[in-house]
């Protein structure tokens, strides 16, 4: 009897060394990914008018936050979260060298509801001693089929979409060498395929904030009466009261949240990594 209840007691000892076992096993095993945790338990509501301030802890800004902050956030890959980082309530956007396009900083885009009247205002600085280079994206608006990428004839042909962003540029035969922020828009009266820049520009430098605002009201039908004016750091780059976007309905859809060099060769990298701060961004869906 003694030693079938020695051999009982071993029985129950060994079953709980396995479980304990397997408990801390499972304690130790985390997710595969947890960017993809992350967009499972992220509810994704399309929003109008908002305001994000970024007033979060320094530390990554995570997909969740992200849609926390925007709502219906797409295209936000764990390579571009790695590039984003809260610091002093601003977001911070690792420029990396020797990088351009979606690698050189982040390209993805906010859902927001469907409107023929938007605002969008943000602050930018560049980080001291920023390596201008050729230049690169900043956020926009874009309606219908959101024509970017050197797809001008579509907007021109189609009628069915149009983008309104900004770049930054230096280059040394324009404006006497100095970067500076110009108007990058693709619609339905474009003279070019990879977006027209049709003139005003706003001198900037490095470690400065700037204050990027957009004003869209859509044309009606094939009318060449919409509006579309951009200010940067108080002067206007841009005023058009006679504006055609579209021939087709093509309402402001979604925010291109573009921070990135480019350009669509490695002629826009730099040997240099750089940063790009966003703050107070402000959208506002008008009737």
């Amino acid at each position: 009897m003694k030693h079938f209840e020695m051999n009982k007691i071993r029985s129950l000892l060994l079953i709980g060394v396995v479980v304990l076992m397997s408990s801390c096993a499972e304690d130790v095993v985390e997710p595969a990914s947890l960017e993809s945790l992350d967009e499972q338990t992220a509810a994704k509501a399309t929003k109008g008018t908002f305001n994000v301030w970024f007033s979060r802890p320094n530390g990554k800004y995570w997909y969740s936050n992200f849609v926390s902050d925007f709502g219906n956030v797409s295209g936000y890959s764990n390579g571009e979260r790695d590039r984003h980082y809260i610091s002093s309530n601003a977001v911070r956007i690792t420029i990396p060298k020797n990088k351009y396009g979606e690698a050189s900083g982040v390209w993805a885009k906010v859902r927001v509801q469907d409107a023929s009247r938007y605002n969008l205002e943000y602050k930018v600085k560049f980080s001291s001693g920023f390596d201008w280079d050729k230049g690169g994206k900043l956020p926009g608006l874009v309606g219908g089929k959101g024509y970017t990428g050197c797809r001008g004839s579509q907007a021109k042909n189609n009628g069915d979409g149009w983008s309104a962003r900004v770049m930054w540029h230096k280059w040394t035969s324009e404006n006497g060498g100095k970067p500076y922020i110009v108007s990058y828009l693709y619609y339905k009266n474009m003279p070019n395929s990879c977006g027209h820049e049709p003139g005003g520009k706003k001198t900037i430098n490095s470690n400065t904030w700037y204050t990027v605002r957009y004003e869209v009201k859509l044309n009606t039908g094939s009318n060449n009466n919409g509006k579309l004016k951009i200010v940067v750091g108080g002067q206007t780059i841009y005023n058009n009261n006679n504006f055609r976007y579209a021939t087709k309905w093509s309402p402001v859809n979604n925010i291109h949240w573009d921070i990135f060099r480019g350009g669509g060769d490695s002629s826009w990298a730099s040997s240099k990594t750089g940063y790009i701060y966003i703050d107070n961004v402000r959208v506002q869906k008008n009737p």
